[in-house]
């Protein structure tokens, strides 16, 4: 196309293309900023020191809170 509408079609394009890579790029920085606040939330503390631990009579750990708070617990299981 020439003329008057062979420039718009091309400039119409052109912006296109540049608004999908900007949309692009906010987009991941938006996905990077999230992993690494994840990453920093990790804990990566000993198991004794962030939660109730459940002992076996023989001295192993059988189960753990997830929090001092909460009297819910997480059991290690095995194959019977």
């Amino acid at each position: 196309m020439n003329g008057i509408f062979g420039n718009l079609i091309r400039k119409a394009s052109a912006h296109r293309i540049i608004t999908a890579g900007a949309v692009l790029a906010v987009l991941f920085a938006g996905a990077a900023v999230f992993c690494a606040s994840c990453i920093g939330e990790l804990d990566y503390s000993v198991l004794e020191k962030r939660s109730r631990v459940l002992y076996a009579s023989d001295g192993s750990v059988i189960g753990y809170s997830l929090s001092e708070d909460n009297d819910s617990y997480r059991f290690y299981t095995g194959a019977d």
